[in-house]
């Protein structure tokens, strides 16, 4: 079973024994050496200040992120609201 690369990080990270934090920090090196797109963070759609492409599905994806941003903020100042 192949395991992600945040995989190996947090279990490099959380590793109680010496042994299995290297044997995991290898695992992490090599998969950065195979994979080096892996490690550039992810900036979701809605925070990226690029013009969109022509294409039709762009627009819709913008949508639905940005919506999704939405809905998710209104559930935490309601759930905050309703804790006061």
């Amino acid at each position: 079973m192949k395991r992600s690369c945040a995989d190996v990080e947090l279990r490099a990270k959380t590793a109680k024994s010496a042994k299995a934090r290297r044997v995991a920090a290898k695992k992490m090196r090599a998969q950065a050496a195979a994979n080096p797109d892996a490690l550039v963070p992810r900036v979701p759609l809605y925070e990226q200040s690029v013009d969109l492409p022509a294409e039709a599905g762009a627009r819709e994806e913008l949508t639905r992120a940005m919506r999704a941003r939405r809905r998710k903020g209104i559930k935490e100042a309601n759930f905050l609201k309703s804790m006061s």
